[in-house]
């Protein structure tokens, strides 16, 4: 067997959330079955595969059932893949919690007579302009909802399901959002193929800093860029590494999100739905200070 067989033959083994069976991730079945390659065909690294093993061995995702897929998308600085969750996925965690106490979502529109409205559901009523989606979860140890808002402009590609599907498509993005602001310990920088489709569609420009670049400029803290682990380590890799993963693709993201916001409510409402996300404070005072800049750039214009 030479070293790539070796290396493809690598994997993990855990027990995924709500299953009674252990299953196994090998470097070579995600590669060719897993993982999505770029729009110019570019596949993702070996240190990108098993990011994505641990990752999902950590959050207990099952990639064969739907929970999580690798998806790539061109940036300025290259391929570049992230690990996308299913809105299934966020929902089967949020059940097995037991304070969850049930979701309600819909539509935001723009009735024919010029009044905007909040539909539940999908459907949309003749002379409808579609504006948005809104959706509410409840936890059983507080009286106060948890409620998201979403722009349907944020997100609509105009692409795939979007062409077809815009009223479910956003009513799947304020799902996913409400759902993280419920439960940021479950679901933190957990975010759905609706929600990151105008990323990998390329309709937004990367970000001139890189993730790591940011937060050194933000927070001052250095983040060391990521080593090749050698193949023995596999199975080995830090909590810490995974971690740091974590709060870059979450940098990432809602630098996306501000970036195209056109007003300075857009980017707050973007900075209500991603903070908490991250578990250490000094992250979660850069969102704020990132979303402060942004604010004051739209002001400015």
């Amino acid at each position: 067997m030479n070293d790539v067989a070796r290396f493809e033959e690598q994997s993990v083994t855990y027990r995924p959330l709500g299953s009674d069976e252990d299953m196994q991730l090998k470097v070579g079945y995600v590669t060719r079955y897993l993982a999505q390659k770029t729009r110019s065909g570019k596949s993702p690294s070996p240190e990108e595969v098993i990011k994505f093993m641990q990752l999902c061995k950590s959050q207990k995702l099952n990639p064969w059932t739907g929970d999580a897929y690798l998806l790539g998308y061109d940036g300025k600085e290259g391929a570049t893949f992230t690990l996308i969750t299913a809105i299934q996925a966020l929902l089967k965690r949020a059940e097995l919690n037991a304070d969850f106490d049930g979701i309600s979502s819909g539509v935001i529109v723009v009735t024919e007579l010029g009044v905007i409205i909040e539909r539940t559901g999908a459907f949309l009523h003749p002379g409808d302009t579609l504006a948005g989606g809104w959706s509410i979860v409840r936890r059983k140890n507080t009286s106060d909802p948890f409620e998201a808002k979403v722009q349907l402009k944020t997100y609509n590609t105009e692409r795939s399901r979007w062409s077809v599907d815009p009223s479910g498509m956003i009513e799947k993005v304020a799902r996913a959002a409400a759902l993280r602001v419920a439960f940021p310990s479950d679901l933190g920088a957990m975010y759905t193929v609706e929600e990151m489709g105008h990323v990998v569609d390329g309709s937004i420009a990367a970000p001139a800093e890189t993730p790591a670049e940011l937060i050194k400029r933000v927070t001052g803290q250095e983040v060391a860029p990521s080593e090749p682990e050698p193949v023995d380590a596999v199975e080995e890799s830090s909590p810490e590494s995974i971690h740091q993963y974590g709060l870059e693709v979450l940098v990432e993201n809602f630098l996306a999100q501000i970036a195209i916001a056109e007003n300075t409510g857009d980017v707050i409402l973007c900075h209500e739905q991603f903070h908490g996300l991250s578990a250490e404070r000094k992250y979660r005072a850069a969102l704020k200070k990132m979303a402060k800049e942004r604010c004051a750039e739209l002001e400015e214009k």
